[in-house]
């Protein structure tokens, strides 16, 4: 990994930048010696055979060059790209781009971004904001993969359905595959109404599914940010491994080197693949917009737990538990009201759970919006 960005919502709340070796500099300044040395060179590049890139929430200036800043990632990138083997030889490039802003930006900085979006990895936008788009205002919607996901009727991960949660927080990218000037791609899922109910299905994922003489490479390109990819209803995680998984095997497992053996016989959950052998904790419903907040945890032995919410001055607002468990997995639900009974402002809050013997203890944010 060459570098981290911050999420600020401006140019500057950047923490570097992978094309910043080929950013723009005056040989004749002073400080020229003081460039950047986190990106990396076209030459440390090659050695890489995939490249992941998880923008998050970020909606712009996700990929330089702009404006305020002349750091070439989408140069190196596509450089990158085109550097692939050519057939026969070993495929030696894939290149996967997930967040529910990475298209939004791309096509809308121009030049370059434009070109990486909808030439090389054929998509381009319809709509950021798929609630906008559908009328569909589910918290959790379904991603329905096709057979470049899945494989094929009676492999593993067929008819697999994923969970997304969809909130007016965020907007999940609609997408465009731009077969025209970008063959060898295809519609790789969808987005869809929750418990397969009927409804008008929109794209989500655009592939590149075999590589060409001017594209030796795959890809693939999810319009949503991966802390939102769960199981269906918002179940639990183990859609998003599952996901995972399904894509490593079946669309980049052609990638020399980088396949993955082996069939999972369940989805497995994060943090551990037997919830009911290690100590963990989550937040579901989160943000809280109607409903109850589902505090999930799971022990691995039996234990006294205590499940506080706070606010964000550390004031103790609802005591939901303070007891004996059984080892396994169990869920505390908050209404939303604070120990008088009264309903809490909106904001954000923090649920904090403590395992007394183990000494396990685990905090995490939750947005309160009814």
């Amino acid at each position: 990994m060459y570098q981290v960005r911050g999420s600020g919502l401006a140019v500057t709340g950047q923490a570097g930048s992978i094309g910043s070796k080929l950013a723009y500099s005056n040989p004749a300044n002073i400080l020229d010696g003081y460039r950047s040395r986190q990106g990396a060179t076209p030459e440390q590049l090659a050695y890489y055979k995939m490249i992941f890139i998880m923008s998050g929430d970020l909606r712009y200036s996700i990929l330089g060059p702009s404006i305020d800043g002349s750091q070439d990632d989408c140069s190196l990138l596509t450089g990158w790209l085109q550097g692939g083997a050519a057939e026969p030889a070993p495929l030696n490039r894939a290149f996967w781009a997930m967040g529910d802003g990475f298209v939004e930006d791309l096509v809308s900085e121009g030049d370059c971004q434009f070109a990486l979006a909808t030439d090389y990895l054929g998509v381009d936008l319809i709509s950021p904001d798929y609630r906008l788009l559908s009328g569909n205002l589910d918290l959790t919607i379904d991603i329905r993969p096709t057979d470049v996901i899945t494989s094929a009727a009676g492999a593993p991960f067929h008819g697999d359905r994923y969970g997304l949660r969809s909130t007016c927080l965020w907007g999940n990218d609609v997408l465009l595959r731009t077969a025209t000037p970008s063959p060898n791609t295809a519609e790789a899922s969808f987005y869809a109404p929750s418990n397969n109910r009927p409804g008008t299905q929109y794209l989500a994922s655009v592939a590149r599914t075999s590589r060409t003489a001017s594209r030796p490479f795959l890809s693939l390109v999810d319009g949503w940010d991966i802390e939102h990819l769960t199981s269906v209803n918002d179940a639990d995680t183990r859609g998003r491994l599952r996901y995972f998984a399904a894509v490593f095997a079946n669309l980049f497992g052609s990638v020399s080197g980088c396949s993955i053996s082996g069939t999972p016989l369940i989805s497995l959950d994060v943090p551990s693949n037997d919830a009911t052998l290690v100590n963990f904790m989550n937040v579901r419903n989160n943000p809280l917009v109607a409903g109850e907040a589902r505090i999930h945890f799971g022990l691995a032995q039996a234990d006294r737990v205590e499940v506080k919410v706070y606010d964000v001055s550390g004031r103790l607002v609802r005591n939901l538990a303070d007891r004996q468990f059984p080892a396994g997995e169990h869920e505390i639900l908050w209404d939303g009201l604070d120990n008088g009974g009264r309903r809490v402002a909106r904001g954000v809050f923090f649920t904090r759970v403590r395992f007394t013997t183990s000494n396990f203890s685990a905090a995490r944010k939750l947005t309160v919006l009814k």
